[in-house]
């Protein structure tokens, strides 16, 4: 409501008073629990600004095998942005159904696709997921399990992608 203009100024001084007594913290309750707010504040940011998490992307892949006595390899497609953060060496883990139900898990690192194309009937079953997507293959680790799962299998891929800030995470952007 607007002041009148003969209002007195006292009353004006009165009123003016009231609002500052509640803009005013006093109670040394109030004050502990605003310093406790600020403190939370200032600890969340920091953690933001300064954390980091692990990041892990999960993929679906195809299992291939160049020759029949390599152990094989994993094909997977993913979209431009996302190629270009990994890099062969990098760290995986494949898991792949087993005919009897059971889950197969291998440990694998990122290679360089083979020169070779994929035959079209593993091509196939590959995900496209955008325009222009890239091409990552997995090299499977040797051990004598990899060699009982047929070629053309479906997997999941994880890949590590490394520490990231939480601020990066948070703002989704590609690692």
């Amino acid at each position: 409501m607007l002041d009148s203009p003969f209002e007195s100024a006292a009353v004006r001084r009165h009123k003016d008073r009231e609002v500052d007594k509640l803009l005013i913290v006093s109670a040394p309750r109030e004050r502990v629990v605003l310093v406790c707010l600020v403190l939370f504040v200032l600890a969340v940011a920091a953690l933001v600004a300064v954390g980091s998490v692990e990041r892990t992307i999960s993929l679906d892949g195809v299992v291939y095998r160049a020759a029949p006595d390599q152990p094989g390899r994993v094909a997977l497609r993913v979209a431009p942005t996302l190629g270009q953060s990994i890099r062969p060496g990098i760290a995986a883990t494949i898991e792949v159904a087993a005919p009897a139900g059971a889950t197969l898990q291998f440990e694998g690192k990122t290679a360089a696709p083979m020169a070779t194309a994929l035959p079209e009937e593993i091509a196939a079953h590959l995900p496209w997921p955008a325009d222009g997507a890239r091409r990552i293959d997995v090299a499977i680790a040797d051990t004598g399990d990899v060699l009982a799962i047929p070629e053309g299998s479906m997997c999941r891929v994880q890949i590590s992608l490394g520490r990231q800030s939480i601020a990066s995470v948070l703002a989704f952007t590609p690692p």
